[in-house]
C-alpha cells in the first residue's frame, strides 16, 4: 500500500510502501537514522508511551502509573504520565493520595491549572500539584 506524504516538513514519497509504523501521519520504514526527520515522530510517539517498568512497584503504584498513562487526552498523558515515569516511585504515601486526589478530577481542569489559565483552587495546590507543574515548566525547547 503507498505511503503519503506527511505535513511535518518530511518528504515521505507517495510510492513508498509502509512496512513496519504509521506514526503522525508519516509511513515509516523498520530502521529510522538519528538524524533522519522521521526520527521526530518517533520521539513525539515515545512521548505518549511510559518509559519505565511496573514491575519494582507495588500494586498501587502500578495502579497510578497506569493510570496517569491511560488519561482521555493525549495532553494529560504526557503531563500525568511524564511525571509519574519520573517521580512514582518517590512519592510518599501522603504525597500519592494528594495525586490521586488530582487524578480523580476532570482533566481539562487540571490541564487549566498546569498552563496557568485557571487558578488553582487551594485543596489542589499541594506540594505534588506544584512539583508536577514545575516538572513541566521549561525555559527553552525540550527537543534538540
Amino acid at each position: 500500500m503507498p505511503g503519503k506524504a506527511c505535513n511535518k516538513a518530511c518528504a515521505k514519497p507517495p510510492d513508498r510502501p509502509a512496512t513496519l509504523l504509521y506514526i503522525a501521519g508519516c509511513m515509516l520504514d523498520e530502521a529510522v537514522p538519528a538524524a533522519s526527520p522521521y526520527s521526530l515522530h518517533l520521539r513525539e510517539f515515545a512521548l505518549t508511551e511510559s518509559s519505565i517498568s511496573s514491575a519494582g512497584l507495588d500494586p498501587r503504584r502500578r495502579r497510578v502509573l497506569f493510570r496517569s498513562w491511560h488519561r482521555g487526552m493525549r495532553e494529560m498523558d504526557i503531563i500525568y504520565g511524564k511525571f509519574s515515569d519520573s517521580e512514582i516511585a518517590k512519592l510518599s504515601d501522603a504525597e500519592l493520595d494528594d495525586y490521586e486526589l488530582l487524578m480523580d478530577l476532570p482533566d481539562r481542569d487540571v490541564l487549566m491549572f498546569v498552563t496557568g489559565e485557571a487558578e488553582t483552587p487551594e485543596s489542589f495546590n499541594t506540594p505534588v500539584f506544584r512539583r508536577m507543574k514545575a516538572f513541566h515548566t521549561h525555559s527553552g525547547p525540550i527537543f534538540g
